[in-house]
């Protein structure tokens, strides 16, 4: 376990009022960083930047697979919230084309994640809804899938849970991301994945 002065802000941001420490491993994807923080009973894992974006945004915009997944794990993380101009990590993903990030949040068996939220004035995007952000992404497998998930999102999580190795009883599952592909590897972990971490 990380150790810090008890007197140390590690929810501060940085001169300018615009990252944490949070902010910046999950937006440059340093997973051991990551980890560390969130050991932190004070970490603040729903802090805000000065737009509002939040760690789980940054992970989202940018593509850190592996930081997500630990992130929708966490129960301290609202996986909803959204920036200043009304965009989700999900949508966020979705528009910058990071299918394996959509189908792990539609995986998901937390409370549904926010499908319906469209981005405010504010954004360059404003109005437009998770399938149209799919389809300026380019990916037509990821605009099939947010079709799919639109229509049927207890099918598609079902589906996506199979396809992602998440089995149930028994099982804890570690994930190793390489360039392209997912391996999942199970291991024997006493107590449920599922149970446990409710995604």
């Amino acid at each position: 376990m990380l150790q810090l002065h008890p007197l140390l802000d590690i929810n501060s941001t940085h001169e300018g009022g615009v990252w944490t420490a949070l902010h910046e491993a999950c937006d440059f994807g340093h997973l051991q960083i990551y980890r560390m923080l969130s050991g932190l009973e004070r970490i603040d894992m729903n802090k805000r930047d000065n737009q509002g974006r939040t760690g789980l945004y940054w992970a989202s915009f940018r593509g850190r697979g592996e930081i997500v997944w630990e992130m929708l794990e966490d129960r301290r993380v609202d996986i909803n919230v959204p920036n200043l101009a009304g965009e989700t990590p999900l949508w966020r993903a979705v528009q910058a084309g990071f299918i394996l990030v959509a189908k792990r949040f539609f995986a998901c068996s937390r409370e549904l994640v926010d499908v319906t939220t469209v981005p405010n004035e504010h954004s360059q995007s404003a109005g437009m809804n998770l399938a149209e952000a799919a389809r300026t992404s380019g990916n037509m497998e990821l605009v099939k899938l947010v079709d799919d998930y639109l229509r049927d999102p207890n099918r598609v999580r079902f589906t996506l849970r199979r396809e992602l190795g998440l089995r149930g009883k028994n099982f804890t599952l570690l994930h190793t991301f390489t360039s392209s592909w997912l391996e999942w590897e199970s291991c024997t972990h006493l107590g449920c994945h599922t149970s446990c971490h409710g995604c």
